[in-house]
């Protein structure tokens, strides 16, 4: 007795109109849905493209690599990411990402031969920025600022910007360039 009543009351508040209307609109649209999303998907696989920031990859779909070349990469991103100097300078997932789309072009080539290939590519600025003012702030005398009047947060932060943009402006980094561009810097900077 009281589901009819209930029943009554749905009815005549017309809301099964209004879901019986909701039904038939997700009815007719879901065909036209997961044919969008199979396009969509067939599109990405044709385009052989993955993205990653500002840089572009090459790449085939996802299930075309070779097993071995993605453990590979994965090896890459991990060396990247535990080494200190080199996650404070890039990005370990784009730099992974160069190393598969060599590798899969090149694949009898030796990983150290694509990894000099690729070295100056993914350097992110922001991570360097980071990198080179806690590198200031543990290497330059704080001391020796503040007897010259200098702010170390001011001078740590020119610094740091300094060498991150002249870094980011090179096209071949080596080590040499980068003793040459820290003590720019430091003199740039008033140290």
């Amino acid at each position: 007795m009281f589901f009819t009543l209930k029943m009554r009351y749905i009815e005549s508040m017309g809301l099964i109109r209004i879901f019986s209307y909701f039904l038939l609109v997700i009815a007719l649209c879901l065909p036209s849905l997961s044919n969008a999303q199979t396009q969509d998907r067939n599109r990405s696989d044709s385009q052989k493209v993955i993205y990653s920031k500002d840089k572009v990859f090459d790449l085939p779909p996802p299930n075309e690599i070779k097993r071995a070349f993605l453990v590979e990469m994965d090896s890459v991103h991990n060396e990247c990411k535990i080494d200190i100097f080199e996650n404070g300078h890039r990005d370990c997932k784009c730099y992974a990402m160069s190393f598969l789309e060599q590798r899969v072009k090149l694949p009898n080539v030796s990983k150290d031969i694509i990894e000099s290939a690729i070295y100056n590519t993914c350097f992110d600025k922001g991570k360097m920025e980071a990198f080179y003012f806690g590198q200031c702030t543990a290497k330059i005398k704080v001391e020796k600022m503040i007897k010259k009047k200098k702010d170390p947060i001011e001078v740590c932060d020119c610094y740091a910007k300094s060498v991150a943009d002249k870094i980011s402006r090179h096209s071949r980094v080596n080590y040499k360039t980068l003793n040459w561009v820290e003590k720019d810097a430091y003199v740039g900077c008033g140290l």
